[in-house]
């Protein structure tokens, strides 16, 4: 991981992010699941490997789990990715645990912030067509909108500070106003700008560019910013560009109260937006409509999905984000932990298997990790219908992970 690079850096990363974002557009219980998907098994990796791979990833976890009677959280999905085009799932635990609904590795659940990634990818290859300038300033494309003004940092701010969280945005969906708001009006369709209009005339609490802060509200205005760039809605440009190219079929927008597929979630001590003690009611409708998270977000999917996007996201299987150093060369994110960056739309961590790229998701009743592994040939990403757990689901991710490396 390399830490602020200079401006001549920058460029000469960028351009070689360019030629390589260019060739884009061309290229039961758990114990007793069943994989969800497999490639075709290559001499070099025979069909037992496979096997023992998804053996590892259930026992770990299961181990993560424990038993019914003490279990750290209800279901879990699990799906890895390898470097030969290979993926499988596997699930533990409940989809839906009054009802008595076992968690089946195809079962789709909320990815939260993942999907901050699906924006990044469309960010990147906007600037490798020429279309999108990550170094203009953000009035270059909102500037004439009447609210701009009264944007924090808004005159100061560049599309790169948006796309690393180092803007000065503060969070629009904790202030106190947007939670009684979605309370109130639950069934509500927010325009971005409705959102973004929570944290106008807020004082910055710094400076533009000047350290890390996650906020959701960068992505916001970076999609508008995107869609003004691009002349198309950013749903349609990351189906283009991202969901279509790469077969990605497992991944649905979360807009409106009910999402065929869901599995139930379990917010814990985590009830935001007026969540009860489980996300679904008996209609199966979710306590509020979560398309406000907009580009902040706002896909459910399935965890060999993730898995497979992770790999090809940033070890490019397909789709070459990873070969852009401009996205993966990540600046100090403290807030994330130690040893932990953040790049354009990529978390950058150090393991005991080496640097991780990936991931993490949040939304009430949920948690989501996606990582590849590039020094070990294989991305995982884990899914889980909790948002209480303690620990973080990121060490069961790692578990996974260093089950996968060890079988």
């Amino acid at each position: 991981m390399r830490l602020t690079p200079s401006a001549s850096g920058r460029a000469r990363a960028a351009a070689r992010a360019a030629a390589c974002l260019a060739l884009v557009a061309a290229a039961a219980l758990a114990q007793e699941s069943a994989p969800a998907s497999r490639g075709a098994a290559s001499a070099s990796r025979p069909a037992d490997d496979l096997v023992r791979a998804e053996n590892a990833a259930r026992a770990a976890l299961v181990a993560a789990r424990g038993d019914d009677a003490s279990a750290r959280f209800p279901g879990a999905t699990a799906g890895v990715a390898f470097a030969d085009g290979r993926s499988f799932a596997v699930a533990v635990g409940w989809n839906d645990r009054e009802r008595g609904v076992p968690m089946r590795p195809g079962d789709l659940l909320h990815g939260g912030s993942v999907g901050k990634t699906f924006v990044a990818a469309v960010a990147l290859q906007a600037a490798a067509e020429g279309r999108f300038d990550l170094e203009a300033p953000l009035a270059t494309w909102l500037g004439d909108r009447p609210w701009f003004p009264r944007l924090p940092n808004g005159g100061s701010a560049r599309i790169r500070h948006l796309l690393q969280h180092r803007s000065g945005l503060v969070r629009y969906e904790f202030r106190p106003a947007f939670d009684a708001a979605l309370r109130r009006e639950p069934d509500r369709a927010w325009s971005p700008e409705e959102l973004i209009a929570f944290v106008f005339d807020e004082p910055a609490p710094f400076a533009a560019g000047d350290r890390f802060e996650y906020s959701d509200t960068n992505y916001l205005v970076l999609g508008l910013a995107l869609e003004r760039a691009l002349g198309a809605p950013l749903d349609d440009e990351i189906r283009r560009r991202v969901h279509r190219p790469l077969q990605l079929e497992g991944f649905v927008r979360a807009r409106g109260r009910k999402i065929e597929g869901l599995a139930q979630g379990y917010p814990g001590r985590m009830k935001l937006f007026g969540a009860g003690e489980t996300m679904l009611d008996a209609e199966g409708r979710l306590p509020f409509d979560p398309a406000f998270e907009g580009a902040g977000g706002g896909w459910v999917g399935d965890a060999a999905s993730w898995a497979r996007w992770a790999r090809a996201a940033w070890s490019g299987g397909g789709f070459p984000l990873a070969t852009a150093e401009a996205a993966l060369d990540a600046k100090p994110a403290p807030a994330l932990g130690r040893d932990v960056g953040y790049g354009l739309g990529v978390i950058v961590r150090k393991t005991p298997l080496g640097v991780a790229r990936g991931h993490s998701g949040f939304f009430p009743g949920y948690l989501a990790e996606a990582w590849d592994y590039p020094e070990r040939g294989f991305s995982v990403a884990v899914l889980l219908n909790t948002s209480d757990l303690r620990g973080g689901a990121f060490a069961i991710a790692q578990r996974t992970a260093e089950a996968i490396a060890a079988r």
